[in-house]
């Protein structure tokens, strides 16, 4: 299932934007794998028309208008209608079954609605900065997000670089995201499928990162590490099971 959801930036931690037809971005994410994109909103384009292209069986937005909601409806793109601040949280709460679908009689509503989600986030840390190399970070910031605002940071140790085992460390602590410099497939792989979306290519300061995240402005891009680089860094595995080292 491929959703798209109104944001005002093309990172995956963005706020919401609640205009359908003025949206600054589209941001996509694709349930199976776990795949994240995001296009510029060119109004002088057909919006219905790139979702279509697209391939998107889901919309989620606020206000739209009656024509957008027909031909969305037409097209076989269920619309549903949400006030969250973040994008994750109104993934969130869509997968929980919270949002209904959007009636014409209530498009362009002006009412807010009061939330209350958490969304959890993990950064690989090697003391004040995002560490290079997920697996071998000396330790995790774990943070918890409402409504773009911190309401617990803590740290903890690495529990070890075994083959495998972080990925679900991290999703029985509630991690929904997993933010580091690189990492290796079989890692990306592995986050996937215990439901973990994988944020890299970003560095500097742990509370920049933050900063960027609670802004919405966060943006992953390449792995900054090769397979092997690695070595001799941060916590070593105990052993390995796989051509693609998970570091």
């Amino acid at each position: 299932m491929k959703i798209c959801i109104t944001a005002k930036s093309p990172s995956p931690f963005s706020e919401m934007n609640y205009d359908f037809e003025k949206c600054a971005y589209f941001t996509f994410f694709v349930d199976r794998s776990m795949g994240f994109e995001a296009t510029i909103n060119n109004q002088e384009n057909n919006p219905v028309q790139l979702l279509r292209d697209k391939g998107v069986n889901v919309l989620i937005t606020k206000n739209i208008n009656s024509q957008s909601l027909t031909k969305l409806n037409n097209a076989d793109i269920k619309v549903f209608t949400a006030s969250s601040k973040l994008i994750t949280d109104a993934l969130s709460r869509f997968r929980k079954g919270e949002l209904m679908l959007a009636q014409k009689t209530e498009v362009n509503s002006n009412l807010q609605r009061k939330e209350d989600k958490i969304m959890k986030v993990a950064i690989s840390t090697d003391g004040d900065y995002v560490s290079a190399h997920f697996g071998r970070c000396p330790s995790f910031t774990i943070i918890e997000i409402n409504d773009g605002e911190i309401v617990s940071k803590k740290r903890i140790d690495n529990p070890g670089h075994h083959p495998g085992y972080l990925p679900q460390f991290l999703h029985e602590m509630g991690a929904e995201y997993i933010v580091a410099g690189g990492m290796g497939q079989r890692a990306q792989m592995l986050f996937n499928e215990n439901g973990i979306k994988t944020i890299m290519g970003i560095n500097g300061r742990i509370e920049g990162v933050l900063n960027q995240i609670c802004n919405g402005t966060l943006q992953g891009g390449e792995s900054l590490c090769n397979p092997g680089a690695g070595k001799g860094y941060g916590i070593d595995k105990t052993e390995c099971d796989h051509d693609d080292h998970d570091h």
